[in-house]
């Protein structure tokens, strides 16, 4: 029997390993960076909600605890995270009722509030910045 030798076919091979290995090492780095940016673009959203939230609660807050005219002529300012100040677009309307041959005649009040559009509305709440909530 004759022994094989392998010498002359190692030569040849010499680095396919290492190559193989940086190679699949790139694709991890691709893999990874792909995940990263995944998980930050969800924080980042998740912080813009976070805020959004805040501001909604307390402008629902301004509802149930002020009448119209108040808010249309004093709508305020969010202040948990600096000033961020409201606008209130009031609206009236009369409406009548009819009940069992009584008509009476009823002021209807449709109070929008919102956030204004400036640098410091767009760094909390993103985009615009503006936030709106309609009391109908």
């Amino acid at each position: 029997m004759i022994p094989v030798n392998f010498i002359k076919g190692r030569t040849y091979q010499r680095g396919i390993s290492l190559i193989e290995a940086m190679v699949a090492m790139l694709i991890l780095a691709v893999l990874f960076l792909g995940i990263a940016q995944v998980l930050a673009r969800g924080l980042v959203s998740q912080r813009y909600m976070n805020t959004q939230n805040l501001a909604l609660l307390e402008m629902r807050e301004r509802f149930q605890q002020s009448n119209e005219i108040n808010l249309c002529t004093n709508p305020g300012s969010l202040n948990w995270v600096g000033t961020v100040p409201l606008m209130a677009n009031c609206n009236e309307s009369e409406v009548t009722i009819s009940a069992g041959g009584i008509s009476v005649p009823v002021t209807a009040y449709s109070i929008t509030l919102s956030t204004t559009e400036n640098d410091t509305s767009s760094e909390l709440f993103g985009g615009d910045g503006v936030i709106r909530m309609s009391d109908e």
